[in-house]
Order: C-alpha cells, then structure tokens, then sequence
C-alpha cells in the first residue's frame, strides 16, 4: 500500500473515532423532544428514568401509556414531579394493602 493511500486511511480512521466521541457527550439521548402533557386518556403503564450517562449528559424520563405511546417528560418540571410523587404514594399505599395481617388467634379452621 503506497503512503498516501496509509494516509487517506489514517484520516478516515481519526475522522470516525471523532465523529464517535462526539455522539457520546451528549449526543444520543433518547429524548429529542420534551412533551408539555400526557394523554389524559389512557392510563400509564410504566415510567423509566434514565440517570446521566456517557451517551447523554441529562436525567431523561420516558413515560409509556396503555396505548404503548411513550413520551418524554422533564423531571425538572413541577408538575412531573408532583405526578411522580403521587404515584410513588399510591404504589406505598398498594403495597401495605396488600401485606397479611392474619394472626394465628384469629384464623378460623373448622375441626374434623
């Protein structure tokens, strides 16, 4: 291979590594657009927070409704927060709904 040609490939070679780290700070974050509110018609089914990362530099939270549309919230927003904070408290009430709280006193069991 003559010097040129290792040069050319040299260049291409440093051009995409880069390219590469520039993707990476910051770059390729899943949100590219923030959503000003949900769909009040359809209930969420599930939330993901995505902390800083090498691919992005910001907290991203990605909301998915019953009707599988995702969107995009700022966390930093009061609102989002308050929705957050509300479904953290119903999630806390769920779970302490759910725990048992039969004692062997006051279980009944019929005998033969």
């Amino acid at each position: 291979m003559s010097a040129i040609m290792k040069l050319f490939v040299l260049l291409a070679v440093l051009v995409c590594i880069s390219k590469a780290q520039m993707d990476r700070s910051g770059g390729s974050c899943l949100c590219s657009k923030i959503s000003k509110g949900l769909d009040r018609r359809f209930k969420i089914k599930d939330i993901h927070i995505y902390q800083e990362s090498n691919f992005c530099s910001k907290v991203e939270m990605v909301v998915t409704m019953t009707n599988d549309s995702k969107y995009c919230l700022d966390p930093a927003k009061k609102s989002v927060q308050k929705l957050i904070a509300n479904i953290m408290t119903r999630k806390a009430l769920a779970t302490v709904g759910s725990v048992s709280t039969s004692t062997p006193e006051s279980s009944t069991t019929e005998r033969p």
